[in-house]
């Protein structure tokens, strides 16, 4: 008897899901070694911030497995418990990856110390129940993100590196919600690959994972996703309800990225209206557009506030982006722009600048060579992907969450073509990737058969 043939068939494919996937063993391994390494660095040193990181550490790891054993048992698949917790693992020493590297590498020079001064400050104010300070401006922008570090100190340990794990998380969780609103979306597409992609790509692990504003980003565009993902299929209200509370989160750091998700949401209502007879509720889109229009004007507003502009004219957001470019064109990693302005014919040139660049020959830095051949994986994806890329032709109205993605990217490329900085772009990027994966794990469309044709047509067709 052939090893395992005493199982049934549905004995042997519930032992294949129940199969931990070898990188999660690597993952709990490396994490395992860490946390001792650190505990006895800590104790030889005596120093307080490492062991306020494992303080942390634990909690985080106990809600990462409340949340894959939910999902897990939401889904019905065992396998989803080791794919969620090894990711969780991963984004944790991402956040340790990037604390080294900002105050080892680089001597410290990032906006999370100025977090971390405020976060100290404002947690002082909460935990002796005097809840008064004065972050000098609008609870907008960088005097938001300050808020929020003081909550986090408030209740965790006051010591950046505790503060990077817990912004991790929070990073963490948007990557969950792009994930599940993928697989809400679009139930027919490769789901466990975009699921890997998602939770484990090298930028999206490293970069929302420090005190700051992109992992607030990576938070509340992925609730902006999964709200779009819960429209796309006719969930009109709760998927409205999930969007707006998402475009709130993003308006308070960065309005203008509002923008991307407004267009996003106009392309999937347009989407969802070319399919007006297949609609369970046909007056959902009309009055999802007209939440979507207020939602537009409070977004444009705040847009206009966060750039100090009294329009956004073409002429306006024409010197704001010229500004921008300007101010990224510092710095060993700055080059050329493709910006894409008034000009379309430049869209897809700068589309390849923000998603395929650097190259690995274009920087020479260690981090330039990393975040060069991420690029190039990413445009490996792509060239594999051209199956599910040609499939947006018909997806697009079928699946109108792709249309979401699409309506996303366009406006996002638009703004951020004018960036003049790799290192800057590597980072900014993070916020459109989540997306752009999507087109690169849609379902192929298959040729369907018609059965009135003569025989040999549908044979032709078959094979």
């Amino acid at each position: 008897m052939t090893r395992g043939a005493w199982l049934s068939d549905e004995d042997a494919a519930s032992a294949v899901e129940r199969r931990t996937p070898l990188w999660v063993f690597i993952a709990t391994l490396v994490g395992g070694v860490v946390y001792l390494l650190g505990f006895a660095y800590g104790i030889a040193k005596g120093d307080t911030n490492v062991f306020a990181g494992l303080i942390v550490a634990f909690p985080l790891l106990l809600l990462t497995a409340a949340i894959a054993r939910w999902l897990a048992k939401k889904d019905g698949d065992p396998s989803v418990f080791p794919l969620v917790m090894g990711a969780g693992i991963v984004k944790l020493l991402g956040a340790l990856v990037r604390y080294w590297t900002a105050y080892s590498v680089y001597g410290g020079g990032i906006d999370a110390n100025d977090y971390d001064r405020w976060g100290r400050t404002i947690a002082d104010g909460f935990r002796h129940l005097n809840p008064h300070f004065d972050v000098g401006g609008r609870l907008l922008g960088t005097n938001f993100i300050k808020l929020v570090t003081g909550i986090v100190y408030t209740f965790t340990p006051r010591a950046r590196i505790s503060g990077f794990m817990c912004f991790a998380f929070i990073g963490f969780i948007g990557l969950i919600f792009y994930w599940r609103a993928f697989k809400i979306a679009i139930p027919d597409g490769n789901i466990r690959k975009y699921a890997l992609l998602v939770l484990l790509l090298p930028s999206l692990v490293y970069w929302p994972s420090a005190i700051g504003k992109d992992a607030w980003m990576a938070l509340t565009l992925g609730i902006c996703a999964y709200g779009a993902a819960r429209l796309s299929v006719n969930r009109t209200a709760s998927g409205m309800t999930v969007a707006i509370l998402g475009i709130g989160g993003v308006c308070v750091v960065r309005p203008h990225v509002g923008i991307a998700v407004f267009v996003g949401l106009g392309f999937a209502l347009f989407a969802m209206c070319t399919q007006w007879r297949n609609l369970r509720r046909p007056v959902g889109p009309l009055v999802a557009g007209l939440l979507l229009v207020v939602a537009g004007l409070i977004v444009v507003q705040e847009s206009k506030r966060f750039f100090g502009v009294g329009s956004l004219s073409s002429t306006v957001i024409t010197q704001q982006l010229n500004t921008t470019s300007q101010l990224t064109n510092q710095g060993g990693s700055s080059f050329s722009p493709v910006t894409v302005g008034t000009n379309p014919l430049k869209f897809p040139l700068a589309f390849a600048t923000i998603f395929y660049r650097p190259l690995p020959i274009e920087l020479h830095n260690t981090q330039g060579v990393i975040a060069g051949g991420e690029s190039s994986l990413i445009f490996l994806f792509t060239a594999i992907s051209w199956r599910s890329i040609a499939a947006i032709r018909k997806r697009w109205r079928t699946h109108p969450y792709v249309s979401y993605c699409i309506g996303f990217i366009i406006p996002f490329v638009v703004m951020f073509s004018v960036f003049s900085n790799f290192g800057i772009l590597a980072r900014e990027r993070c916020q459109a990737l989540p997306l752009l994966l999507v087109l690169l794990c849609l379902p192929p469309v298959r040729r369907e058969v018609d059965q009135d044709a003569p025989i040999e047509s549908q044979l032709a067709l078959i094979g």
